[in-house]
């Protein structure tokens, strides 16, 4: 098995803008300070009309007040994926480059737009990506960008090894457990934690998209220039 950590290329630098429709705020951890805020989100999961959607926004709240949200979106979805602080919900809302035409579009290092004729390239190659709704429009125009209609939506997995702290920033919290801080330099996975049967996914630790060899080839023989793949280690 070899698996990537794919990046934007160049790697901090967005091509398009947004967010997602709904969000659960963020809190600063009771005993560190540090702030709990995460930037993944499940594209599929609508919160219209069945929660009072201002207060699923981006905002600073206490810890309790988070727990108490989260709460509520757990009761109302039986199979409810992980939720954490800042975890987005809905379709994916923002702007793309005017005369913006690349297959991949990255909005920072953990969001990914497919243009519409890439997804249905990939799907042809036997690739099953699951994608949620995006709602994008013209920079300069405001006019909607339809061939941006696809959000990859990542299942999000923990599955860091601990060799991963060596080549990481980090912090250790009684409450809040280790953090990293800062993009590895090196990445670790647990092998017997990763899913065979997806070409992306998502390390809770360090919030970092990988992909599964078949992906990779794919994307590359589309001859994508914007992104970039990097071998990881398991152990």
């Amino acid at each position: 098995m070899k698996l990537f950590r794919v990046e934007p290329k160049p790697r901090w630098a967005d091509q398009a803008d947004g967010a997602f429709t709904w969000k659960l705020p963020s809190f600063k951890c009771p005993t560190c300070n540090l702030l709990q805020s995460e930037w993944f989100g499940y594209p599929n999961l609508s919160l219209q009309g069945k929660v009072e959607e201002g207060l699923y926004q981006a905002r600073l709240v206490t810890k309790y007040d988070y727990l108490q949200l989260a709460r509520t979106v757990e009761s109302l979805f039986p199979d409810c994926p992980p939720l954490y602080p800042g975890t987005g919900f809905g379709p994916f809302r923002g702007t793309v480059g005017h005369g913006e035409k690349r297959d991949c579009l990255w909005v920072s290092p953990q969001k990914l737009l497919l243009k519409e004729t890439a997804y249905d390239q990939l799907a042809e190659s036997g690739l099953r990506i699951g994608t949620g709704p995006a709602v994008m429009e013209d920079f300069k125009t405001y006019q909607a960008r339809p061939e941006y209609r696809r959000v990859v939506d990542l299942k999000v997995i923990c599955c860091m090894a601990v060799q991963t702290i060596e080549f990481a920033e980090f912090r250790n919290c009684s409450e809040c457990g280790v953090r990293v801080l800062k993009r590895p330099e090196r990445l670790f996975l647990k092998k017997k934690a990763i899913p065979e049967d997806l070409p992306l996914f998502m390390v809770r630790e360090t919030a970092s998209i990988i992909a599964n060899e078949e992906f990779a080839k794919a994307v590359k023989s589309l001859k994508v220039k914007n992104t970039a793949f990097e071998p990881v280690d398991l152990v």
